[in-house]
C-alpha cells in the first residue's frame, strides 16, 4: 500500500484535543463582532487594531489581553456564539473528542447566571454534535492568582453542572507564586465530588512546580511541562503515576515562555517515551491550530506514521472518555498509521 503523504495522514488522523481554552479561541475577527454586538459601531476598534493586540510582548502582556476579551462578554448567548465558532474549527480539523477548558467565575462575578450560560454552551455543542462527527467535555480551570476561595468557587460550579459536560477541574495561572501547595483541600474537594483533576504546571516555574502538582494535587494531566530533566525524580514520577503532559508548542512561543519553536522539547520528550499530547492552548489568540502544531512537529522532526500516531494515541489516552471509546479511536487510528 502507498503511503500517505504527512498532511495527507495528519489531516486524515482522528484527534483528541486535551489543553484548550474556549475564551482562548476567539480570534481578532470573532472579538470585533462581540464588541460590534455590544457597544457603539464608533467605539470598536478596528480589526488591525486587535491583530496587533495579538503580538504579545511577554506572558504577563498576553494575560492583559486574554482579561480584556473576557470582559467583551455581556450575556449568555455570547458563548453560544464562541461555542459554535470554535466546535466547528475543530470538527473541520478531524477532532473527534476534545476537553475543552473555560473559567466561568470571571463572567458570573460580573452578572451574567452560570447555569443560562452552561445552558447556552450545551445547546451550541449539542448542535454542532448532531450534525458533525465530535464531541464535546469542558474542564472549569480554577484561576490561581485569585486564590483559595475562588478557586474552591469555581470547582463548586462544576459539582453543580447540570449539563453532563463538566468532568474535570484544573488549575491555570501564576504557579511561582501561588503554588501548588495552596490548592489541597479544593483538589480534595473536588475529587471527593467525582471529578477528574489536571493542572498547569511547568509552564512558568520549573521542576518543582510539576513535583508538587503530581504529589500534592494528584493531577492527572499537566499543562505546559517545560524543563523536564532526564532521568530526573519527575521523570521517575510522571511514569509512575501515568501522568499524561499536555504540550502547547506554539502557545510557549507565542508568550515568549520559549524563544522559538525549535527550542521546545516536544520530540525530545516524545524520543524519552513520556505521554505527550499536543495541543493548542489558545488557538485564537495565538494563530495556531490542533492541525498547526502536528503540522509544525511534522516539519521539524520529520515523524514516522508511527510516531504520529504515538501522539494521537497519548491524547486518546490520556483523556476521559469512556474506555470503550478510547479503543473505537485507537483502532481507527492505528488503521490509519499502518
Amino acid at each position: 500500500m502507498e503511503k500517505k503523504p504527512i498532511t495527507a495522514l495528519i489531516r486524515d488522523l482522528p484527534k483528541v484535543e486535551l489543553h484548550v481554552h474556549l475564551e482562548g479561541t476567539v480570534t481578532p475577527a470573532f472579538w470585533k463582532s462581540l464588541l460590534e454586538k455590544h457597544q457603539a459601531a464608533e467605539s470598536v476598534p478596528s480589526l488591525e487594531e486587535l491583530e496587533n493586540r495579538f503580538q504579545y510582548a511577554s506572558f504577563d502582556q498576553f494575560l492583559e489581553v486574554f482579561r480584556d476579551i473576557i470582559f467583551s462578554f455581556k450575556t449568555p448567548d455570547d458563548f453560544y456564539d464562541l461555542t459554535i465558532h470554535y466546535l466547528h474549527q475543530a470538527a473541520a480539523q478531524n477532532i473527534r473528542y476534545c476537553e475543552v477548558m473555560m473559567t466561568p467565575w470571571f463572567v458570573v462575578q460580573r452578572g451574567i447566571d452560570y447555569r443560562e450560560l452552561m445552558a447556552e454552551i450545551n445547546k451550541a455543542a449539542r448542535e454542532v454534535e448532531a450534525s458533525h462527527d465530535i464531541e464535546m467535555k469542558l474542564i472549569l480551570d480554577g484561576p490561581r492568582n485569585f486564590g483559595k476561595k475562588v478557586v474552591k468557587e469555581v470547582f463548586y460550579m462544576a459539582i453543580q453542572d447540570q449539563t453532563g459536560r463538566v468532568i474535570a477541574v484544573g488549575l491555570g495561572g501564576d504557579e511561582a507564586n501561588y503554588p501548588a501547595e495552596d490548592y489541597l483541600e479544593e483538589f480534595d474537594y473536588a475529587r471527593a465530588h467525582g471529578l477528574q483533576t489536571i493542572a498547569h504546571a511547568g509552564e512558568t516555574a520549573g521542576e518543582q512546580s510539576m513535583l508538587d502538582t503530581i504529589n500534592l494535587l494528584k493531577a492527572k494531566r499537566l499543562g505546559h511541562c517545560l524543563g523536564i530533566p532526564k532521568n530526573s525524580e519527575l521523570e521517575k514520577l510522571i511514569e509512575k503515576e501515568g501522568v499524561t503532559l499536555d504540550l502547547c508548542p506554539w502557545s510557549n512561543v507565542n508568550t515568549k515562555v520559549i524563544a522559538s519553536i525549535e527550542e521546545h522539547p516536544m520530540y525530545d520528550y516524545l524520543t524519552r517515551g513520556y505521554p505527550i499530547t499536543l495541543n493548542s492552548d489558545d488557538p485564537g489568540m495565538f494563530g495556531t491550530s490542533l492541525m498547526k502544531e502536528y503540522e509544525t512537529f511534522a516539519d521539524l522532526y520529520k515523524p514516522s506514521a508511527e510516531q504520529l500516531g504515538t501522539l494521537a494515541k497519548n491524547a486518546v489516552n490520556g483523556s476521559f472518555m469512556p474506555e470503550g471509546k478510547k479503543i473505537e479511536l485507537i483502532r481507527e487510528i492505528d488503521n490509519i498509521c499502518i
